[in-house]
């Protein structure tokens, strides 16, 4: 269900913008506490833990657009990629995408947002912006392996969820 949020400058009845402070800040009453807070999108979570390593997502739909927000352990970005699709190469009915990735110096979810993106923008047909962060101390290869595995279920969630229509604010999915 998708809350409509009418802010108007000064007091709203549904909540007001604060202009005393930078950056720009939103009160929301005490009845939406909790909730999500949609202009006319829907936003998803997803959750997946094994092997000890907690990876999460947050899905926004965004027109015919989706931004993926993807982390775990140390939450952060440390690369983001732009995924459209596109026919695929080897056989034009088929779709495929096509991403461009940018990476923080010293960080290694290039080779994630990359994938992840091209996956779900071929999966979903639509342009796909994903951002990552997935760090923990003392990684060994390993858990390096398990993380990938993570990442993998993840998205197979968020095709799933969205191949069966029920994308749209759900509860946290585990």
């Amino acid at each position: 269900m998708d809350v409509f949020f009418p802010l108007r400058c000064g007091n709203a009845p549904y909540g007001s913008f604060n202009f005393a402070s930078s950056p720009l800040r939103v009160k929301i009453p005490r009845s939406y506490a909790g909730r999500w807070l949609i202009m006319g999108e829907s936003i998803s979570r997803f959750k997946v833990e094994e092997g000890g390593f907690v990876t999460e997502a947050v899905l926004q739909k965004l027109g015919k657009d989706y931004l993926l927000s993807l982390w775990g352990g140390v939450a952060h970005i440390g690369a983001v990629a732009m995924a459209q699709p596109r026919p695929s190469l080897a056989d034009p009915a088929r779709l495929s995408a096509t991403a461009s990735v940018f990476c923080y110096v010293g960080h290694k979810e290039d080779e994630i947002v990359k994938s992840v993106s091209e996956r779900l923008a071929s999966a979903l047909g639509a342009k796909v912006v994903v951002a990552a962060g997935l760090h923990w101390d003392n990684l060994t290869p390993h858990g390096i392996e398990q993380v990938k595995k993570n990442v993998v279920k993840l998205v197979d969630l968020i095709i799933e969820k969205k191949n069966k229509g029920s994308c749209s604010n759900p509860p946290l999915v585990s």
